[in-house]
């Protein structure tokens, strides 16, 4: 056998005792074999860096989605209010059905869909509609929106 070539079948068996008993039985393959995996590994490490530096989810994108976490997580106590209640009938269940599109864009944000920013672009002309027909629109119920979908349309290409 040549040196630093083993055949694939060769065996050696690596005895040691600890206790009195025998550790390990290790095959040995061939190091051509060696090579050829770790080269293999290699380039599947290369491409998955690759793959998962291009779908980094922008900082922007990363703030926008926590905090909209949180603002969903205190909209139910306004879905339940009293206040809720006085703007009419139709206002508590209009509000948990923002709450759950709310929820699912900011989720498909989070995992870069470009599906989310299209609905949250839709959901916001929807609300600004309604706010408007309420009598009640304002230009400060328009800059947060607009912010939001501003950074998502600026990420839209790094998104599937």
């Amino acid at each position: 056998m040549e040196s630093g070539k083993l055949n694939s079948c060769a065996t050696i068996k690596l005895l040691k005792k600890l206790d009195g008993l025998v550790l390990l039985i290790l095959p040995i393959v061939n190091l051509k074999t060696v090579k050829n995996i770790k080269m293999a590994q290699e380039n599947i490490n290369e491409v998955l860096n690759k793959l998962l530096d291009e779908k980094n989810r922008p900082t922007g994108i990363t703030v926008i989605c926590i905090l909209g976490f949180i603002g969903a997580a205190s909209f139910n106590q306004l879905i339940f209010s009293d206040l809720a209640d006085q703007i009419g009938s139709w206002c508590p269940p209009y509000l948990g059905l923002s709450a759950i599109i709310g929820i699912m864009c900011l989720v498909g944000l989070w995992q870069m869909k470009k599906w989310a920013v299209y609905t949250y672009t839709w959901f916001v002309g929807l609300n600004q509609i309604v706010l408007l027909v309420m009598g009640v629109w304002n230009v400060a119920a328009l800059i947060i929106p607009v912010m939001v979908v501003g950074i998502a349309l600026a990420h839209l290409k790094k998104m599937d």
